[in-house]
């Protein structure tokens, strides 16, 4: 059609018309500009944090938000199929204190839970270590196929880990400001107090046949003591209900 025209015309006035329909259609396309669909195309979510093939939507989903109510062993079936296919385990969202602050007894209420389970696991591997046996559907690894899944599952993604690390180290220190503590004034005793309560696991950068077992057996060690606070405090709590609802209290 634009041949015939610039046949049926001069070849200027072919060129005003050609330079029209240009401008036009740049005006009329220009709101695409500001459409993010027609920009730079967004960059993928880092793999620790994207719902794989076969992963279920809203356990996946609540894992990554961060929430505390997941069942510890669906958590862990996610992250060993992450590790046994090469892929690193999820890395949640760490939630604001601020948005938690209202709900600090259901994160602790849950704890018990997760720390049945993980003893349990950790008790399990242990006995898998000793003996060489290996069995994923139970949760029993040698000591190669262990070592090789927890070196995974802790990724190589540093910017997403720092991240992770320091709004957890935020969300520690506003939990203390607000419960009674003084961090700003006391540092000193606050980091001798963090110590106490998390001592080395490993100082070791990569987990390896030969310190695998001394880390399970600290952290064994560590989820006992925290085992044996929580039944206390839960017997605290049962007294204290008792005491109310009898009158003896």
């Amino acid at each position: 059609m634009f041949g015939l025209l610039a046949d049926a015309t001069t070849t200027a006035i072919s060129i005003g018309i050609g330079i029209g329909i240009s401008v036009l259609a740049a005006i009329t396309n220009s709101p695409l500009m500001w459409n993010p669909l027609m920009g730079k195309p967004l960059a993928k979510a880092p793999i620790a944090q994207r719902k794989l093939p076969g992963e279920d939507d809203v356990v996946f989903q609540k894992i990554l938000n961060g929430d505390s109510d997941v069942d510890p062993e669906l958590v862990f079936q996610i992250n060993q199929d992450r590790g046994l296919h090469g892929k690193p385990s999820v890395v949640p969202r760490v939630k604001p204190y601020q948005d938690e602050k209202e709900h600090l007894d259901e994160i602790k209420t849950s704890a018990g839970d997760m720390i049945k389970f993980r003893r349990d696991l950790y008790d399990r591997t242990l006995a898998g270590l000793a003996s060489d046996e290996h069995d994923p559907e139970r949760l029993i690894f040698n000591r190669d196929d262990l070592v090789h899944m927890l070196n995974t599952l802790k990724g190589d993604n540093q910017e997403l880990n720092a991240k992770a690390s320091g709004d957890l180290g935020q969300w520690m220190g506003e939990y203390m400001a607000d419960n009674g503590y003084s961090p700003h004034t006391s540092s000193i005793m606050m980091k001798q107090m963090f110590m106490l309560a998390f001592p080395p696991l490993q100082r070791d950068d990569d987990v390896t046949e030969d310190n695998v077992e001394e880390l399970l057996l600290n952290t064994k060690k560590l989820l006992d003591r925290y085992s044996e606070m929580d039944n206390k405090n839960s017997t605290k709590r049962t007294l204290a209900h008792m005491g109310h609802s009898t009158g003896w209290w």
